[in-house]
């Protein structure tokens, strides 16, 4: 069965079975007694299976530069309780890095960034940011973000620990993922395997069984974490990148009666009520109160017991009708406009 790729002036080959390879992808073409069809495939059957790789050639990035790298991801963490992330140019001719701390906005699961730096002699290589205290991994997010940014992508997680870190790897290329051994792109980085009660055991003992599994000598419970084999100072950085993190604030309401119905959500964005995009990470409330005072001063005699709103101790941030009616939310005014926030407020 042939294979042939589209060509538009030459129209459809005359075979009565073929594949066609189109900018679409891969069609097969049949024509069988009174049936014709061109229909799109996934794969050609006859074809051997082709493995995709990725890699860039470039050296492990130095291990002082990892180190600066994790020291920063730590204050930041000690600091904002969020994520953060540094940017990795790279110089061809003399085979040096140089890392640059973008203006960044901060969550504890998120931050936003701008990769518009351009550093003479250099191109921009990749990514190294942090999970904050979460693990290493590629979230949806980072999927997204790196989609269109072909390169190096290393996320640091566990932060908020100040001996071990965890660490993933990876290279992307037209939205491709392809996952590398930490020690593939980073210099001196060294995994270790420690019992969460006694770090210093960084080995436990156990036997190999027939098929290459660890059978642990003594009940332990194992975790696989890594370090950089350098010194301490090291992992000191340039205290000017501080300034470049800026934590998002949001100054937000809690959802009330008409849009939990509906299930929207509202923020106050630069001082105006807005719906809230569904993809963003909102930080959550909390509320210091004494619950037995509340509960005394509570008027069981008042006769307005019964709206809930009244005794709320939500009740400040909760959105007022006037506010649905600037938001311009017509839908939640006129599916639920009776006058429930009047016995509370």
């Amino acid at each position: 069965m042939n294979v042939y790729i589209y060509d538009k002036e030459q129209g459809l080959p005359p075979d009565d079975i073929c594949y066609i390879i189109g900018k679409g992808g891969a069609y097969l073409k049949k024509k069988l007694d009174l049936i014709e069809s061109l229909t799109p495939v996934d794969r050609i059957s006859f074809l051997d299976e082709v493995d995709t790789y990725a890699k860039i050639n470039i050296p492990k990035i130095p291990v002082n530069l990892m180190a600066n790298i994790i020291g920063f991801f730590r204050k930041v963490y000690e600091l904002h309780k969020s994520e953060s992330i540094v940017l990795l140019y790279y110089n061809k001719k003399e085979k040096t890095y140089k890392l640059y701390v973008p203006e960044q906005e901060v969550t504890a699961a998120g931050l936003d960034y701008k990769t518009d730096k351009t550093i003479q002699n250099h191109i921009l290589v990749g990514t190294v940011h942090s999970h904050a205290s979460m693990s290493a991994f590629h979230s949806g997010i980072d999927d997204r973000d790196e989609r269109r940014f072909d390169g190096l992508h290393i996320t640091i997680g566990k932060v908020n620990d100040p001996e071990f870190f965890d660490i993933s790897v990876s290279i992307v290329v037209n939205g491709m993922r392809q996952r590398m051994a930490a020690d593939s792109y980073v210099e001196k980085v060294e995994e270790r395997e420690f019992t969460p009660y006694f770090p210093q055991m960084f080995r436990p003992a156990f036997d190999l069984n027939d098929n290459g599994e660890k059978v642990y000598k003594k009940d332990v419970k194992t975790t696989i974490m890594f370090t950089l084999n350098t010194k301490k100072e090291n992992f000191n950085f340039d205290n000017q990148w501080l300034d470049k993190v800026k934590e998002r604030k949001y100054e937000y309401v809690t959802v009330n009666y008409p849009t939990q119905f509906s299930g929207k959500k509202y923020i106050v964005k630069d001082g105006k009520l807005v719906e809230a995009p569904p993809e963003e990470n909102y930080p959550q409330q909390s509320f210091n109160f004494d619950m037995k005072k509340f509960l005394r001063d509570v008027d069981k005699d008042s006769g307005i017991d019964d709206c809930n709103c009244m005794y709320c101790v939500h009740r400040n941030e909760k959105l007022t009708l006037q506010d649905i009616q600037d938001a311009g939310d017509q839908e939640t005014i006129e599916n639920y406009s009776e006058n429930w926030w009047e016995k509370g407020w």
